[in-house]
């Protein structure tokens, strides 16, 4: 699919964007839903291509490899049922690596509350006055 956006065409695959139609919509649209919806598609799609960059640029500068393509990450997300919950804080969700160890790659990640995460990385470590 190509859909015209400020004189540029952008590439979609279909099944990407029948997905990011789920995730952002919460059900199944029809074929016309998804051409009218288009710039919202490639919105959201924006979007979250500048969130995995940010991700894979945070994994680098703390020099952890990140080995996701953007199709990955995404359908990590996806397979979660969490993208919208998305994000650090009360009741949103991060990707996580197993044990906090080895790189952001298919099958050591997951998908789990902020806070839980928080927990995990401080199991282990005393923790020091300035942490109290």
């Amino acid at each position: 699919y190509c859909y015209l956006r400020r004189k540029k065409m952008k590439k979609i695959n279909p099944v990407t964007a029948a997905r990011l139609m789920v995730e952002i919509f919460g059900k199944r649209k029809v074929a016309s839903d998804i051409v009218r919806d288009a710039e919202k598609i490639i919105s959201a799609d924006d979007n979250l291509r500048y969130k995995y960059d940010a991700q894979r640029r945070n994994a680098a500068h703390r020099k952890i490899a990140f080995l996701l393509t953007y199709e990955q990450w995404l359908q990590v997300w996806i397979d979660s049922g969490h993208l919208p919950q998305r994000g650090k804080g009360e009741g949103l969700y991060v990707m996580a690596r197993h044990g906090d160890k080895g790189p952001y790659s298919v099958g050591n990640v997951s998908i789990i509350l902020h806070a839980d995460n928080i927990r995990e990385g401080r199991l282990g470590k005393k923790s020091s006055k300035k942490d109290r």
